[in-house]
């Protein structure tokens, strides 16, 4: 059973664009485990889901 999701993923340049955070600022969401990446080959990726997840969490 193939359950394959069709979340988007944004690049470190797109997450800047439309969230206006840093590259610095992303690598210290993941360590404190607030954000989770994916790799893909040598490029960072980051869940649509997971930055709404986060940016929900500190609008609380």
């Amino acid at each position: 059973m193939n359950t394959q999701t069709n979340d988007k993923h944004y690049t470190v340049r797109e997450m800047g664009e439309l969230f206006g955070v840093s590259r610095s600022k992303l690598d210290r969401l993941v360590r404190q485990g607030k954000i989770k990446k994916t790799k893909f080959g040598a490029t960072t990726l980051y869940k649509a889901t997971e930055i709404q997840r986060y940016l929900a969490s500190i609008n609380q």
